[in-house]
């Protein structure tokens, strides 16, 4: 079992009770003979629930491996712009564009973009903005995340992986609670600077307005503190873009060294 993306704490269908787990008990349940976790912070959630460590190890985060070039460099934010970044569930995602929209209100100084996700249906997102007046406030943005990234100083999320991938571009994150939907954002118990949660479009106005008055040596220091939240989430090989460390579990079978070769 190879993890390809994030497992927030609160996806529980990951994480199993001891006795599911033991291999003696009446209710155990069919396991892979190994788990391997693209970075140490799932490897800990793992382990945490007693699952063996004979039967974990970490290896490259394949599909983030793209970081590697982000992480550890400042990243000059010349526009002031606040990404959305939508879930795959539309009630949740529009529910998040509507406390955005309220929020920046007749506001000014910034622009707002948002970012749906490659799977959620486009019309019932530009349907929702219609109906509640959002365009010519907030403006859809198909490209890539990456180049949307590059440019915006703050991603407001409720659940994507997204958040962490900001990070590495020195985005500041917002991590907004809302009604329909339990916050799954892997950054949920994470403490950082760069990183707040809200319950309200007043705090979110308010975190807004925070973030993109932060001086440039606070920015700097968030930068690496994000640097650091990232090689927890994920294992790089800063070396090679080879994944040398999945090529060998895959190839020996053992591989339990949980301690990643992180960027500096």
């Amino acid at each position: 079992a190879y993890q390809h993306a994030t497992v927030p704490w609160m996806l529980l269908n990951y994480f199993n009770s001891a006795d599911e787990i033991k291999e003696t008990n009446k209710y155990s349940m069919p396991k892979p003979d190994m788990i391997i976790c693209n970075g140490d912070m799932t490897y800990g959630y793992m382990r945490d629930c007693q699952w063996p460590e004979s039967r974990l190890s970490v290896a490259e985060a394949i599909r983030f491996s793209y970081l590697k070039s982000y992480l550890g460099k400042h990243h000059e934010k010349r526009q002031n712009i606040v990404l959305i970044v939508l879930s795959i569930n539309a009630s949740a995602s529009i529910a998040l564009m509507r406390m955005t929209f309220d929020a920046i209100r007749n506001q000014e100084g910034f622009e707002v973009w948002v970012k749906p996700h490659p799977f959620i249906d486009l019309e019932t997102i530009t349907q929702a903005m219609t109906d509640d007046g959002m365009h010519g406030v907030i403006v859809i943005r198909t490209e890539p995340i990456e180049e949307l990234l590059r440019d915006a100083k703050m991603v407001v999320v409720d659940e994507s992986s997204v958040s962490i991938e900001a990070l590495a571009f020195g985005c500041s994150v917002i991590n907004v609670n809302i009604p329909e939907s339990i916050n799954m954002s892997p950054l949920r118990n994470v403490r950082a600077d760069m990183i707040r949660t809200v319950n309200s479009a007043d705090e979110l106005r308010q975190e807004i307005f925070e973030t993109l008055n932060t001086g440039s040596s606070d920015i700097r220091k968030r930068e690496r503190t994000a640097q650091q939240i990232v090689n927890k989430f994920f294992c790089f090989n800063s070396d090679s873009n080879v994944p040398v460390r999945l090529v060998t579990i895959l190839g020996n079978g053992i591989f339990t060294d949980a301690n990643c070769n992180h960027i500096t």
